[in-house]
């Protein structure tokens, strides 16, 4: 599926990926260093669910 703003169209991958950016450039500055694998993986799984969470608010899917 793909949700419109203007001009533009975005698809759920697009919100997948950006949630995840998001969310793995706020742990990293929170704790000041990279993040280890298990918290790369922690960081998906949440991204994946906020990303699902935000879609379903906004009735795309």
């Amino acid at each position: 599926m793909a949700a419109k703003s203007k001009s533009k169209k975005y698809t759920v991958a697009d919100v997948y990926q950006e949630a995840n950016k998001m969310l793995k450039e706020e742990m990293q500055g929170l704790k000041n260093r990279p993040l280890t694998s298990s918290e790369e993986i922690k960081m998906k799984e949440l991204a994946k669910v906020l990303s699902k969470t935000v879609l379903k608010e906004m009735k795309i899917i």
